[in-house]
Parts: C-alpha cells; sequence; structure tokens
C-alpha cells in the first residue's frame, strides 16, 4: 500500500515539475538543458546502487537451485534408506516372535538377510552422501572456472561499494556549496544513503545465507556418512558373528549386541542431526554477516522504514519548492520508487524464505526423532539381548523382536513422511512454473527492470534533458 501511495505521488511530482520550471539550477544548451553537477553527481551514484542491486539480484539467481534434482535426489536416499531398514527391521522382528518358543529352530540366514538389507540401506546412503558432495566441489570448481562464483561477487561489492562512498562524499561537498538548494539535496541524499546501506545489507544478507546454506549442507553429507558408515559396520559385526562358529554361541551373541551399541550412537546421532545443522548453519550466517557487513560498512537493516520515512520526506521537500527548479530531482524519484518496490519483494521473499526454512526444520526435527528414537530402542533391545540375554534365548528374542517391529514402524512412518514432503514440494513447484510466480522468474523480471533502469537517459555521463 505504502509503496502505492508513494509511486502515485512521484507520478504527480514528474507531471508538475516537467510542465513548468524556472532553470537556475541547469545549464542550457542548443538542445534542453543540462543538469548540475550535483544532478550530475546523483545519477551516478544511483547508477552504481543500482549496479549493486543488480549484482545482489545476480547472486540470488546463483543461489537458487539450478535444477529440481539435487532435493529429488536427496529424499530419494532419505526414502530408500528409511524403506530398506523398514523391511530389514521387519523381517527380524517378525522372524523372532515367529521362533519365539522354539529359537534353536529359527533359520540363520533369516536373520542374516534381515541384517544385509539393512547394511544394503546404510551403504546406499553413506556412497550417495561422497556422491553429493563431490558433485557440489565439482559445481564450485566449474563456476569458478567460468568467472562465477561467491568470492568473485564479494570482490564486486567491496568495489562497487567503495565507488558509491566516493560519490556520496563529492555530492555531499558539491551540495554543500550550493547554499539556496542544499536543503532538498540534503533530503534526497538521505534517501540515496538508506538505499546505499540497504542494497549493501542485502548482498550481506544473501552471500551470508549462500555460506550458511553451504556449510549445512556439507556437514549435513558428513553426519549423513558418519552415521550410515558406523551403523552399517556395526551391523555387518553382526552378520559376521553368525559365520564364526568356532565361537561359543554366547561370544556371537555379545558380537550381535555390538550392533546394538551402534544403534543407540547413531540413532542419538539422527536424533540430534537436525539441530546439529541449523546450529551450525546460524553460527556461520551471523559470523559472514557480520564480516560482510563491516568489510561494506553497512548496517545491519532488517526492513524499509528509515528509507521510506526519508523518500516520503524528500518528496515533499521537492513539492514545496517554487523558486530553484528541481527538474534533475524529479526525474530520479522513479528509479528510487523502483528500487523501493523492488527492495518490498525482496524483503518480502526472505520472510517468507524464512517461514519455509522453519518449516522444513521441523519436518526434518520430526522426521529424524520418529526414526531416530525407534533406531535407539532397536539398539537397547540388541544391546541388552546380546549381553544380558546372551543365554536366554527366549527373553532375547522377545526383546529384540519388539525392538525391532518398533524400529520397523518408526522408519516405515519417516518413509511415508518423506514421501509427503516430497510430493507437497513437487506440486508447489508445479503451481509456481504455471504461474510463473516462482522466484527465478520474480527475480528474472526484476533483473530486467533494473537493467532498463539504468539505461535510461538520466544516467547517462552528463546527460541533456530535452526541454517541453
Amino acid at each position: 500500500m505504502n509503496t502505492r501511495i508513494v509511486s502515485i505521488g512521484f507520478s504527480a511530482l514528474i507531471s508538475l515539475f516537467t510542465a513548468s520550471q524556472p532553470s537556475q539550477a541547469l545549464v542550457p544548451t542548443s538542445t534542453g538543458v543540462r543538469l548540475s553537477e550535483v544532478d550530475n553527481l546523483s545519477s551516478a551514484l544511483l547508477a552504481k546502487e543500482i549496479e549493486l542491486l543488480k549484482l545482489n539480484t545476480r547472486l540470488k539467481l546463483y543461489l537458487l537451485p539450478r535444477n529440481p534434482w539435487s532435493a529429488r535426489r536427496q529424499s530419494g536416499i532419505g526414502f530408500t534408506n528409511a524403506t530398506l531398514t523398514a523391511v530389514g527391521a521387519f523381517t527380524n522382528g517378525i522372524g523372532r516372535f515367529h521362533y519365539l518358543n522354539s529359537p534353536k529352530k529359527a533359520p540363520s540366514p533369516l536373520f542374516e538377510n534381515a541384517g544385509i538389507v539393512r547394511f544394503l540401506a546404510n551403504s546406499i546412503t553413506a556412497g550417495a552422501q561422497v556422491v553429493e558432495f563431490c558433485n557440489d566441489t565439482i559445481t564450485d570448481i566449474k563456476d569458478r572456472r567460468q568467472g562465477v562464483s561467491l568470492s568473485i561477487m564479494r570482490k564486486r561489492a567491496n568495489v562497487l561499494a567503495k565507488e558509491i562512498d566516493e560519490l556520496l562524499e563529492k555530492r555531499h561537498a558539491v551540495a554543500l556549496a550550493e547554499r539556496d538548494s542544499y536543503s532538498v539535496f540534503a533530503k534526497e541524499e538521505s534517501v540515496l544513503r538508506d538505499l546505499r546501506d540497504l542494497a549493501a545489507n542485502e548482498f550481506a544478507i544473501y552471500y551470508s545465507d549462500a555460506r550458511g546454506n553451504r556449510f549445512s549442507r556439507r556437514l549435513g553429507y558428513l553426519i549423513s556418512f558418519t552415521s550410515n558408515f558406523a551403523s552399517g559396520a556395526g551391523t555387518l559385526v553382526g552378520i559376521e558373528a553368525a559365520h564364526l562358529h568356532g565361537l561359543k554361541s554366547v561370544r556371537r551373541n555379545h558380537m550381535g549386541g555390538v550392533g546394538g551399541i551402534t544403534d543407540i550412537v547413531t540413532g542419538s546421532i539422527n536424533v540430534l542431526a537436525p539441530f546439529a545443522i541449523k546450529g551450525g548453519q546460524v553460527l556461520q550466517t551471523r559470523l559472514t554477516r557480520n564480516r560482510i557487513c563491516e568489510e561494506l560498512s553497512c548496517k545491519q537493516m532488517e526492513n524499509l522504514d528509515s528509507f521510506l520515512s526519508h523518500q516520503r520526506e524528500c518528496a515533499q521537500a521537492i513539492a514545496r519548492e517554487s523558486e530553484l527548479d528541481v527538474h534533475g530531482l524529479v526525474l530520479r524519484q522513479p528509479a528510487l520508487n523502483a528500487a523501493s518496490e523492488i527492495l518490498q519483494k525482496r524483503y518480502s521473499m526472505l520472510d517468507s524464505e524464512r517461514v519455509n526454512a522453519r518449516k522444513r526444520f521441523y519436518e526434518n526435527v520430526a522426521v529424524a526423532t520418529i526414526a531416530g528414537a525407534s533406531k535407539i530402542t532397536n539398539g537397547i533391545g540388541g544391546t541388552v539381548g546380546g549381553f544380558k540375554y546372551a543365554k536366554d534365548a527366549y527373553h532375547r528374542f522377545e526383546l529384540q523382536g519388539a525392538t525391532a517391529i518398533s524400529y520397523g514402524t518408526g522408519n516405515a512412518l519417516a518413509a511415508l513422511e518423506t514421501a509427503r514432503f516430497r510430493l507437497t514440494d513437487e506440486f508447489k513447484m508445479l503451481e509456481s512454473q504455471k504461474a510463473k510466480t516462482g522466484k527465478r522468474d520474480i527475480l528474472n523480471r526484476q533483473l530486467k527492470q533494473l537493467d532498463e533502469l539504468q539505461s535510461a537517459p538520466q544516467f547517462a555521463s552528463n546527460p541533456i534533458i530535452p526541454t517541453m
């Protein structure tokens, strides 16, 4: 609503001031009027700020998933792991209850095959995390070779920020000499300084989010690999124990209990993983944002209130001016208004992203808790059964059968939840593609709008504005 009101006001100002104004602050030419030095510096300054907004747009586009298959692969890996684990756990649990009253008749291959299915799930997941990490690294290398990377964009942002600051100082010094028009130029300076801070702060947000997301993604790969490697190793010990016929049955049961210990450890890791990943991401993001804001000398602004307030004050100052020619000021207002509109949409997008991120975090916690807690339960059954009931087959089968079914149920629920989340994301993606309301569509439209603004006549070197 505020943006629409400001836009209408600026349109009225343009109509009013381009109709008839004295030309005290402008230098006449054969074809029109040449803007004053302050106006030229202001236009050059605004052009640089638009360039910084364009850089931010390219950075945001760079951060968007270039194809949806990465997320699909991760969902597929999680679904496969949970499904195979559930199959292995149910096979183990149902088999133990089936032979509860006659443990000696239980065929050894039955429990061995159940373990092999679980080991397969762990192997697939651990291997997939290595592949995803390598793919991530290769993509970064390719981007750097093509001249597109976070470090290159960071250097460009620093250069633009310094150029903008130099122009702000020059403009301020020249405006001080314009005593008659200094008041209205000072109002515009506040707007330009706010826009500079907002653009620099936006870069800091996008850049720090990129670093935080990369850190959390790679930490996720590491935790998933570690958990599945350890779990697979514990399962493998249990499988191999069945083949060691030279050992007493008690010793073999103890070796099977080792798998229970690894389930307790890795189940705990799985439950805590979302919190560790989120905590690492938040810490990395905050540290990076503080560092970038220090480099760019920008405030960590979370809204546009100051900018919009100074815009209104500037518009009011221009409207009150009756003696000075504010032709150049009026001509810059549409660009400032467009930048304001773009920034408001960006902040709205950021708010939406944060809501979605919280929702996804809660979803990850739910899945991790269901699967992880059931794995801890299975681990307790495996450990107690393998050590306490090493000589008591009936109670060992009863306990391990119950905890294995619990484990299978937890993973079955986790598989269903993973599939549901993936399908929900797919439907949302299809809807946004049809309506052209996806982030990539919005950002591409904004980039085109900023290109058009930057190519306007008032942003040319020493622009000449035709007389009416």
